[in-house]
């Protein structure tokens, strides 16, 4: 019988200014394109609040959390793309170390990138960060 229960063996810490210089690295690396598709839905609704100078609310947050688990399943399918991008936020912005993470299990490892994307801090980075690079309006 298989334990389907992943030992969280990391925490992240509050997202600073700096943090978003690595996102845009990622971003820029898995391709625009593919992450705007995963989340269209559920941002649309935040960037509109943000354009007409309003505070999202954490309903806001609820509705796109499917929406940011597309985001974690396209990073997770241009890991090979992307491995030394991911290994750095997660480094820079987690308790643990660079080998500390590559030494994860699979299962915990791919945990720790869904937790990362679907916390509410990072949805709100991850939204000023795509809007940098949106050119539509």
């Amino acid at each position: 019988m298989a334990d389907t229960e992943v030992k969280k063996v990391y925490e992240f810490r509050q997202l600073k200014a700096d943090d978003l210089f690595l996102v845009l690295n990622l971003v820029k690396k898995i391709n625009l394109k593919s992450l705007s598709n995963a989340y269209r839905d559920g941002l649309d609704e935040i960037i509109k609040q943000q354009k007409d100078n309003k505070k999202a609310n954490d309903k806001d947050y609820a509705e796109i959390g499917a929406a940011m688990f597309n985001v974690a399943q396209v990073i997770i399918e241009r890991i090979t793309e992307c491995k030394d991008e991911i290994y750095a936020l997660l480094e820079a912005t987690s308790n643990l170390s660079l080998v500390q993470i590559k030494d994860l299990d699979i299962a915990t490892f791919i945990t720790m990138i869904k937790d990362f994307v679907t916390q509410k801090e990072f949805t709100e980075l991850f939204t000023q960060a795509i809007q940098l690079f949106n050119t539509e309006n």
